[in-house]
Order: C-alpha cells, then sequence, then structure tokens
C-alpha cells in the first residue's frame, strides 16, 4: 500500500497484523541484490493493528503493480540465493541487530537454529586472527571512500574442521556519510584452498626432488631462449636469474649449433636426443653429456650432467680389457711357436698397438752392460732400428 504522500510503501503482514514502512527511495536504490534482500528481510515492523490500514484510500493499478514488481524481486533474489550456494549476512551497527542466512551457518555444519542471529555467533566460530583482521578491515573500509572489502577468512566447522570462506562486504551510509550498515556474502572456498595448498606441497616435493640431482637443468624455446635455470655456483656461467630471456647464442657454450639442431628436432619429433661435448673448467677440462627432450607446444628440457669421471672410468676399463686381451693374444701366439724370434717380434708389436705408439724397442743387454735392439716395431712411415747397439749411461 502506498502512503497518501506516495513517498513510502507500507508493507502489511497478515500473520502478526503488523505493518512496516520502506521508502521509494530506498526501493530504487536497491539494484544490488544483497541490499534488496537486507531491505525486505529487515523492514521496520511497527506495532499497529489492521485497523489504520483502512484509512487508506484503495489501490491505483501502479500501487498494485509496484508492490507485485517487489514481490517478484524478493521471489527472484531467493531463487538467485539459493543457487548461488552463498551465505549472506546484514549487521545494522545503529541497532545492532544481525542476520545470518540459513546457508551462511549451513556453510560451517550448522542449523539454522543452533546459531542465533547475534555478533557473538560470529565470534565463536571464526578464527581468532581472522577476527580481528575483519574488524580492522571493517573498520578501515568506514573510513575511507570505498563502498566494500574482499578477504579470505577461516571458520570452525562444527565437526572440528577448518572452512576457507571468502568473504565479501559493502556498507550503506546515511545522508551525513556515516556507515549505519553493512550487508556481505560468504563463498565456501574450502575446496580451491586446499588444492592450491596441495599444488604447493607438489611443487615444493618435485624442487626438493630436482635440487638433489646435481645435473644442471633448463627450459628452451624452440628459438633457443631460456625460460627457466636449475643451477648451483659450479655449474654455470652466471646466476639463474640473469641467464632468464637470454638466447642460447647469446653465451659460450661449445657446439651452439649442434645443440640448436637437435633442439628443433627434439621438439618437432618428441624423441629423445643427446650429444657430448668438453668444455674446459678452472680445474681443467671436462666431459658434459647433453639430453633434450620436449616438454611442451614450442619448448624443452635440457638436462646436462658430468660425465668426466664416468667417461676416465670407461677408458680406463676398455684399457684393462685391451691389456688382458694383449696378454691373451700374446699367450697364444708363444703357445703356438717356440721360436724366440718370432715371440719377441710378436711381443713388441702387440705392446706398441696397445699404447698406441710410433714404436716399440726391446733392448738385450750383454754382459759389460753395452745395449743391441734385438726387436724393433715401428709404424708404417718410420725407420727401423734392428740391430743397433745403443749405449745409455742411464744403463751402463
Amino acid at each position: 500500500l502506498l502512503s497518501q504522500n506516495r513517498q513510502h510503501l507500507l508493507i502489511y503482514e497478515q500473520n502478526n497484523s503488523k505493518f512496516g514502512v520502506i521508502s521509494q527511495e530506498d526501493i530504487l536504490q536497491a539494484l544490488d541484490p544483497v541490499q534488496m534482500l537486507g531491505f525486505i528481510e529487515k523492514l521496520p515492523i511497527i506495532e499497529q493493528t489492521i485497523k489504520p490500514i483502512k484509512e487508506f484510500s484503495s489501490i491505483e493499478p501502479s500501487q498494485t503493480q509496484l508492490i507485485t514488481s517487489l514481490q517478484a524481486a524478493k521471489k527472484r533474489l531467493e531463487l538467485v540465493t539459493n543457487a548461488s550456494k552463498d551465505g549472506f549476512w546484514d549487521w545494522d551497527l545503529v541497532t545492532g541487530e544481525v542476520y545470518y542466512s540459513a546457508h551462511w551457518k549451513e556453510m560451517i555444519g550448522y542449523l539454522d537454529y543452533e546459531l542465533p542471529n547475534q555478533l557473538i555467533s560470529w565470534e565463536k566460530v571464526i578464527f581468532e586472527e581472522d577476527r580481528i583482521a575483519a574488524l580492522k578491515l571493517i573498520e578501515d573500509d568506514n573510513c575511507s571512500k570505498a563502498t566494500g572489502f574482499m578477504t579470505t577468512q577461516r571458520f570452525h566447522h562444527k565437526d572440528g574442521s577448518t572452512v576457507y570462506i571468502l568473504s565479501r562486504a559493502t556498507h550503506i551510509k546515511d545522508i551525513n556519510g556515516k556507515v549505519v550498515r553493512m550487508v556481505g556474502a560468504h563463498t565456501d572456498i574450502t575446496e580451491l584452498v586446499n588444492a592450491q595448498v596441495a599444488l604447493q606441497q607438489r611443487e615444493e616435493q618435485m624442487r626438493a626432488m630436482l635440487n638433489a640431482i646435481p645435473d644442471l637443468m633448463f627450459r628452451q624455446r624452440i628459438d633457443g631462449t631460456y625460460l627457466d635455470f636449475k643451477v648451483t655456483e659450479s655449474d654455470f656461467i652466471a646466476p639463474a636469474e640473469q641467464l632468464i630471456d637470454l638466447n642460447l647464442q647469446d653465451l659460450p657454450i661449445p657446439k651452439v649449433a649442434k645443440h640448436y639442431q637437435l633442439l628443433q628436432i627434439a621438439i618437432e619429433t618428441g624423441e629423445l636426443q643427446t650429444y657430448e661435448y668438453n668444455l674446459k673448467n678452472p680445474d681443467g677440462l671436462h666431459r658434459y653429456e647433453a639430453r633434450i627432450v620436449k616438454s611442451g607446444e614450442a619448448e624443452a628440457v635440457c638436462i646436462v650432467r658430468d660425465i668426466t669421471e664416468r667417461t676416465i672410468a670407461e677408458d680406463r676399463l676398455r684399457q684393462q680389457g685391451e691389456r688382458e686381451q694383449l696378454i691373451q693374444a700374446i699367450a697364444l701366439k708363444i703357445s703356438q711357436s717356440l721360436e724366440l724370434e718370432e715371440t719377441l717380434n710378436t711381443t713388441v708389436t702387440e705392446v706398441r698397438q696397445l699404447l698406441q705408439t710410433e714404436r716399440g724397442l726391446i733392448y738385450r743387454f750383454n754382459s759389460d752392460w753395452s745395449s743391441v735392439v734385438a726387436e724393433d716395431s715401428v709404424a708404417p712411415e718410420w725407420n727401423t732400428v734392428m740391430g743397433t747397439k745403443i749405449y745409455d749411461p742411464c744403463v751402463g
């Protein structure tokens, strides 16, 4: 019902024989669903009987449409509220009255009647640190020109678990600019926060695993630009942060063309590419193995390992194997021939080939320590000194 001056809308509540008053100005300004909910749920109820209502003139069609629109807006807001699964709260700073929607309480495990609409209910379920921070936010918000705030808060669930809430609030000021009311919404983001924590933990675990690997690792785009680095102080020529966004050709790295070529192949084919190279370090020449594998649409991961010690060990094993083969070959040929000259010739030839030298000699010493070349094995371009007498003061 419109009042006679048509400046206020009177809402009649039949069950309690009461009616309330709300200004048309408030209705027109209540464009935000949260604010409209506050107006509808918190209409100032005036203790009256039904009789005073009869004093108003009959309702005009336009007035009926306004009432119908208000009812439709309330119904629409209820549907949106239920669909959004958000919880709403309303705090009248003048009267101290507080309202929490049923879903606000449901988020933290309570039925509507289990938490009274009082400020102490909020203080009971929110983490103490977040309660202090929230009050500070409200104080700062009230003193600024901003119309609201948004923050993440922790609440105690009825079952003892922690609920993470995204809290958004807006305030309403009177004609003097004083905040008289705050209205807000709660969104349960517990699953999102838990997923973020799990992802962070997974990243930390992966980072720890990578740090435990002594290899140099980096990501590169297909054009050779460095995207990320995992290095130690002894790994590279500069700190990792200085290498990001540099190109492969900007650094003094051997076999740049080879690396770039294999980088292209690895990204285009998705197949692992490897190569080895030598690099002179302050402590000497080192041998490295580079492995390139595709890691994205136009990027790859490269793992570089120092294989110097492995290469040395492999060389030693190879030489040991060759020595064993030489001994077996000499023993076999000796067993096949009883001629001393042939045996010596076989021995000196095999030893020279093992040592990869151009000449191998066998000295024969006389009783006076004079010596003669008894056997001489030489490379094709060298001349033999077979039978030559040699005076060596170190021996004689």
